[in-house]
């Protein structure tokens, strides 16, 4: 059984949660975007000595799979957060790295995720969508019971929403302009190098234009993160109490 949730009343509590937050969320919001745009930039400078020195290539390589594998880590911690101040406990910045703590499970549970979520887009689009909500609560599972496996995590999220996909998809939707916002320059370049391959590659080449790509990742982000994950956690101990799949049940 599940429930309609009203989008705009759910909004409204997490803006109350982060006003009551006793740790500052755009503080720690800032801290978590912080790290993510340090690995990206260390990336980026990876892929430039790739290019240069043959040699790099293999760094390169090494740089880009350690910082994908870094973003699922941190985003259990920024959850935990939201988790945390939703039932009015204190929680500070440390919290951000307590995914370290079970890494491993959860870089499997990315794995599995993705290839799962691939394999239904080989279908089509719309059955790769629909696989992405599907398992969209696995990381919630995982913060509550770590003791879950990845596959527990993701069984469960299937049942938890069965009924709030839909759901989930409108949630997303009332936050695009956000999502259009924190990629500006890559939007705006593309629509003026549309007829221009070549120009729009040499540009996104350009140091200046990097900069510009994460400052505006990290401002627009820092502007609707707390609020966004504060809301998918409220969405998801929703889809808890009404499946009743709870993780500290697993299947």
């Amino acid at each position: 059984m599940f429930e309609l949730i009203d989008r705009r009343r759910a909004k409204a509590e997490s803006r109350a949660f982060l006003r009551d937050a006793q740790v500052s969320p755009r503080a720690f919001f800032a801290l978590y975007l912080g790290i993510l745009v340090f690995l990206d930039l260390c990336s980026y400078l990876a892929s430039l000595a790739g290019d240069s020195v043959s040699f790099f290539n293999a760094a390169e390589l090494f740089v880009t799979i350690f910082t994908s594998l870094l973003s699922p880590i941190l985003a259990i911690g920024a959850y935990l957060y939201c988790l945390a101040i939703r039932r009015g406990q204190r929680v500070e910045f440390p919290a951000l790295f307590d995914g370290f703590s079970f890494a491993g499970k959860i870089v499997l549970l990315a794995i599995l995720q993705a290839l799962f979520i691939f394999l239904w887009s080989l279908l089509l689009v719309i059955p790769g969508i629909v696989a992405a909500y599907r398992y969209s609560f696995a990381y919630l599972n995982l913060c509550e019971n770590p003791d879950l496996s990845p596959m527990e995590a993701l069984a469960l999220s299937k049942k938890q929403t069965a009924g709030y996909k839909w759901q989930l998809f409108q949630l997303d939707l009332s936050y695009f302009g956000w999502f259009i916002l924190t990629g500006l320059p890559t939007v705006i370049t593309t629509w003026l190098f549309a007829a221009d391959p070549e120009g729009l590659a040499s540009l996104s080449a350009s140091p200046l234009y990097m900069a510009a790509e994460l400052a505006c990742y990290f401002l627009f982000n820092l502007l609707f993160l707390p609020e966004y994950y504060t809301v998918q956690t409220g969405y998801y101990e929703i889809a808890v109490r009404t499946s009743g799949a709870s993780p500290s049940t697993p299947c």
